[in-house]
Parts: structure tokens; sequence; C-alpha cells
């Protein structure tokens, strides 16, 4: 007979989990016309418990997008990196993680510091970034942005 050593992992042994895909998303005008073609990157690193469910915390937030007018005339470029992390929540019964926070984003070569976020990942699969449209002088509109895990 043996005995089986136990040893309880501390945050610092957490390895996130790299999460990343693709972002196809549209932008709607208050009427509901389609304005903007969002596509681009994200990724991020989540950790998670040491059962791999609970999510602890978002790092690493880098996303990448082209914005590009549905008449083809006007195309735009974002970078959103250096999150500011708020509060975090899950919600066990829809499996969404809520993370709020403020985040760099830049324009073209323009930087717009502080933009508040939300981001919400669902399931691991589904990933939603909506901005405050106060920093972004309306840039996205009302419209959440969206991205799945690959």
């Amino acid at each position: 007979m043996f005995d089986e050593i136990y040893s309880t992992p501390i945050e610092s042994d957490i390895q996130p989990t790299r999460l990343s895909g693709p972002i196809v998303s549209l932008q709607f005008s208050s009427d509901g016309t389609p304005t903007w073609i969002v596509s681009g990157r994200w990724r991020m690193d989540v950790s998670y418990d040491t059962t791999d469910t609970l999510p602890l915390s978002i790092s690493n937030v880098n996303v990448s997008l082209v914005m590009v007018s549905t008449d083809g005339e006007v195309t735009e470029r974002f970078k959103l990196s250096e999150l500011q992390p708020g509060a975090l929540s899950y919600d066990n019964t829809t499996h969404t993680l809520t993370q709020n926070g403020t985040i760099k984003m830049i324009r073209g070569s323009q930087p717009i510091d502080e933009v508040g976020i939300n981001l919400k990942l669902i399931n691991r699969e589904v990933m939603i970034i909506s901005l405050d449209p106060s920093r972004t002088s309306d840039y996205f509109g009302s419209s959440p942005i969206y991205g799945v895990e690959r």
C-alpha cells in the first residue's frame, strides 16, 4: 500500500486557456439598416478553476477589426488591447462569462484610451463585444460585435 500526495494548486499554477477566432458581424443604424460589415480576429486568455469549469479571469485580450461600409466605399481599421478588467461574472445556467472593464482602442493610428467594454463568452464558443458608444462617437452603433472560437 502507498500514500497518495495531493497538492492544492495556487492561482499561479493555473495555466490560462488561449481562445481565439474570427469575427464576422454586422453593425446596424438606429432604423435597423445594416451600415457596416465587420470582420477580423480576436484572442484572449481565460483562466479557469482547478475543475476547468468556473472562469476566474480574462487577460491578454487582442482584437483586430476591419469595418467596411455596406456600399464598399469606406474602410476603417481598429485594434483593441490592454484590457483593464472590472467586474467579472459567470452564469452557470447559460454558461456565460461576462467581463466588464476598459480597453485601449486604436482607430487607424489614432488612440482612444479607456473605452468601456463588455465582453461575453458563451459556452467557450461565442464571443460578444459591446463598446461604450459615448467613447467611440457612436461609431459602432448599439450593435454588439460577434466572433466565434476556432
